[in-house]
């Protein structure tokens, strides 16, 4: 299973406030920032590749990202400890 430490992080500073992601789109994240494809994140959730896609591209619309390396880089608490 997959660690919780950077759901928390899309809920700080480094995201507007408006970010609402909804509690299964919280579960793929963690799954996104580490790297893991749609194929993965399906096989390891249980629900399709379709349903995978569609949550990843529904999250990176929410933080206004392109990319899941965007992604990353948004929570990295690296990056919000030097603004």
């Amino acid at each position: 299973m997959m660690s919780r430490m950077h759901v928390a992080a899309i809920r700080g500073p480094a995201c507007s406030p408006q970010v609402e992601l909804t509690p299964r789109e919280r579960d793929i994240l963690p799954y996104l920032i580490s790297g893991k494809s749609n194929k993965y994140i399906s096989i390891e959730l249980s629900i399709s590749m379709r349903t995978a896609e569609a949550h990843r591209a529904n999250i990176l619309r929410k933080v206004g990202v392109r990319s899941t390396m965007e992604l990353a880089c948004r929570v990295c608490p690296h990056r919000r400890a030097r603004e």
